[in-house]
């Protein structure tokens, strides 16, 4: 069966098989059903799973899947089995369902006439190696190179990390040529490199299970990709297993959204993409968090230095429009006031006992807002909390944990979500914040709901219960949300209105081998996680660390990003020209008009070793067209080794201009130095040499009429400064600005350009010493440009 011109399913009636092939190669020939049931592992190879005959259903348009009317047109090609396992016999489905247009697989099984005997696990889909593949590029929250020790793992002779529910918090993108065999290694994202094409991997999380992408050996079963699904529970009656979608596509940037845009539309949940939600306006403007200033001795004093030092135009910069105040304010135990007694034996080492500040705020959290506001021009106000209140939840045995209901699960208080009981608890604490003037939120830990709400309900539907009464509540008192510590794949999907994420592990000032994963988190990330929120690259110093540790490839990649930009001086040690760089005088960033994403050509580069890390956003002009920016940096293992890098056009694949025609000529402009240049052609590539820890920005602008605009000098999105342009004539462009500045073009005859005020009056041009093709003239509001 053909399903447009490139994906092509076989089937085999009397053996079985069913061979998926894209571009007439095969892909995947040994797709197969296992159970855990009854503390065994039941499947074709161990021989309790028998093949029985292949229907296929549904087909053409208007035939929805599940009636669905986001997946108008598919094809279920199913593959029945019965299950022989002592005295019982019983029956399962496996349904390859196909939809057409969106060159998508999707895999699940149905289960019947089984008792209530699987614990924890339903089971998995074997895919089998993937045939064709090249390389990988995954992204998985674990150890990679830790493998369970098999001899004292409880639950090694099941399938070991199989049964752990939680991730960790952050998810790491890595390549590698084979797939991993590591059974704690839980993969949220996949891709593989196809000889003429890509293949990408997603676990769906629906039916109250959570799945994750395995692709380890165990027992008897080989490596391959398998999707584990699992509600945790004990004692189950698996009726179904979610399983997970493969899709095929040429571009590795297009095909991530499609697959997870076909993901929410299957589960009914398209509103959680991120293109459906607004942008959170603090956001939109430089902030400040107290983390690395103080950590968890954060007081009312040393935000009051913090203010004074820090947020004035005379020491630091008063362009800080919002302040975090991060962990260490809260009212937990052995931290409380004294209105609180502490009675008995605590439940938890850390838990939430009051929604005041504790005694280092004397005069509760309402006193920094104050402070904030009404002296430092301070415009949102917001505090840290963990996601069941704090480390260890709310304390059982206090005022909070008796007034609210509390559920005393993994060690932790956790706010009941059954039935969304905890909706009050959440709801009060916002509006007790709401009242002490805080504006937005950030919720860290999220990646321990899974373990937390083990054993409540089955853990898909906790979990989205949970994010309901949480984020519910803070958005009923129109409080912003900041997610923090939450990339396992069971988060992120349950987002129906925050819009911004942490999509990197935390900035550690000095912390080299940190510096190199967390630009690796924030140029690979965004694959899956942009599709669902803006990202947060953490904050970040604005000098170096005393070690030399650089910030610079930081700032570089918070400025491509899309997303918020804050930063975490120690007290009195903000450069104010790093900050002037980053934002318009406002306070406001000049932020990109989408997500970052890495370029099609570093998806699958190696670089640890040898290729630079690779990422791209855009800004489109009125008037004008589309700037794009290109990041790029030497991340590799070695930190004595230098790199070649390219850029081009084509590094940005098919979504650079969406289908829309792609002008003959760019400007490729670096951002920090007089380097540019002119390409013609869309795959005409210009090298650079970058030094080990070096970080470039590049910005490309279409030539028109012999001139490219380049922005204003003073901020790294000097573009963003345009507000609008046009063509009066052939001859004469008009250009407006939002703030002044200094506006940069590059001329392809610079003798032809002359500039003048919106009264007539000329404005003096000059040409850069080191590149005469380049020049600039400051700009207060608007100007025309003359080209003779």
């Amino acid at each position: 069966m053909n399903f447009g011109s490139n994906l092509e399913i076989r089937t085999d009636s009397s053996s079985g098989e069913i061979e998926v092939l894209y571009k007439s190669t095969l892909v995947f020939s040994a797709i197969t059903p296992v159970l855990f049931y009854d503390d065994e592992w039941l499947s074709e190879k161990t021989g309790e799973v028998h093949f029985e005959k292949i229907s296929i259903q549904g087909g053409g348009s208007g035939n929805k899947y599940e009636g669905n009317p986001h997946l108008p047109e598919y094809h279920d090609i199913a593959k029945v089995f019965l299950i022989k396992h002592g005295d019982e016999q019983f029956s399962c489905t496996l349904h390859v369902v196909v939809f057409p247009k969106h060159q998508a697989i999707y895999f699940t099984l149905d289960v019947e006439g089984n008792g209530s005997k699987s614990n924890q696990i339903g089971g998995f889909i074997d895919l089998g190696v993937p045939q064709g593949v090249s390389r990988y590029r995954f992204f998985h929250a674990g150890n990679r190179q830790a493998r369970i020790d098999k001899q004292s793992h409880a639950t090694a002779r099941l399938g070991g990390g199989l049964f752990v529910p939680g991730q960790s918090s952050w998810q790491h993108p890595e390549m590698a040529g084979l797939l991993p065999d590591n059974e704690d290694l839980p993969i949220s994202y996949m891709l593989g490199q196809l000889g003429s094409g890509v293949v990408s991997f997603v676990p769906v999380d629906r039916f109250g299970q959570i799945t994750t992408i395995r692709t380890c050996s165990f027992l008897e079963f080989p490596n391959g990709v398998k999707f584990v699904s699992a509600n945790f529970l004990n004692a189950q009656k698996y009726d179904k297993l979610a399983g997970g979608l493969v899709a095929f596509g040429e571009d590795p940037i297009e095909l991530s959204g499609t697959i997870f845009k076909t993901y929410m539309q299957l589960i009914n949940r398209v509103h959680a993409l991120r293109e459906k939600k607004d942008y959170p306006e603090p956001f939109e403007y430089m902030g400040f968090c107290t983390w690395n200033t103080f950590y968890q001795a954060v007081d009312m004093q040393g935000v009051k230095d913090l203010l004074e030092e820090n947020f004035t135009a005379k020491s630091g910069s008063d362009r800080f429009k919002y302040l975090i105040v991060d962990d260490g304010w809260q009212s937990i135990n052995g931290m409380t006031s004294t209105v609180d007694k502490e009675i008995g034996t605590n439940k938890t080492n850390r838990g939430l006992r009051r929604f005041e500040a504790n005694y280092k705020f004397p005069n509760d959290i309402g006193e920094v807002v104050r402070l904030a506001k009404l002296k430092y021009r301070v415009r949102w106000v917001g505090v840290w909390h963990a996601t069941m209140g704090y480390w260890d939840g709310v304390e059982p045995n206090s005022d909070l944990g008796r007034r609210y209901p509390v559920v005393h699960n993994n060690g932790h208080g956790v706010p009941d979500p059954c039935f969304f009981k905890g909706f009050e608890f959440w709801r009060d604490y916002y509006a007790h914040l709401r009242a002490q003037g805080i504006d937005l939120l950030k919720i860290d830990n999220q990646s321990c709901l899974a373990s937390d709400l083990r054993g409540t309900g089955p853990a898909d539907t906790m979990i989205d219960q949970y994010y309901d009464q949480q984020q519910g509540a803070a958005y009923s008192q129109n409080l912003a949300v900041l997610n923090c510590m939450c990339m396992p794949s069971y988060c992120y999907t349950h987002w129906k209105m925050s819009n911004v994420s942490r999509v990197s592990d935390d900035f550690g000032p000095g912390n080299l081998p940190g510096l190199k994963n967390q630009v690796k988190q924030c140029v690979f990330n965004p694959l899956s996680y942009g599709q669902f929120c803006y990202p947060d690259h953490d904050m970040v110093w604005t000098k170096p660390a005393k070690n030399s540790c650089p910030v610079h490839p930081l700032l570089l990649v918070h400025a491509v990003s899309g997303g918020p930009i804050y930063v975490a001086d120690e007290v009195g040690e903000t450069d104010g020209a790093v900050i002037e760089k980053l934002s318009f005088p406002d306070g406001r960033i000049p932020r990109l008009e989408g997500v970052s994403m890495p370029t099609v050509d570093s998806v699958f580069a190696d670089t640890e070793s040898d290729a630079a890390c690779k990422a791209w956003n855009y800004d489109d002009i009125p008037g004008w067209g589309r700037v794009f920016y290109y990041f790029m940096a030497n991340m590799v293992k070695d930190n004595n080794k230098p790199i070649t890098a390219t850029l081009s056009i084509a590094d940005m694949g098919t979504m650079a201009y969406a289908g829309n025609t792609i002008p003959a000529e760019h400007a490729i402009k670096d951002v920090e130095s007089s380097f540019a240049r002119m390409v013609s052609a869309e795959n005409e590539r210009v090298k650079t040499d970058l030094a080990p820890l070096q970080a470039k920005y590049y910005k490309i602008s279409p030539i028109i009429r012999g001139i490219a605009l380049l922005g204003i000098m003073d901020v790294y999105n000097g573009t963003k400064d345009i507000e609008r342009a046009a063509w009066e004539n052939d001859k004469t462009l008009f250009v407006s600005l939002k703030y002044p500045g200094t506006l940069e073009l590059y001329a392809k005859n610079p003798d032809w350009v002359t500039v003048k005020n919106m009264a007539g009056m000329s404005i003096p041009v000059e040409r850069d010493a080191m590149n005469g093709q380049l020049v600039r003239f400051h700009v207060d509001s608007a100007c025309q440009i003359f080209l003779a």
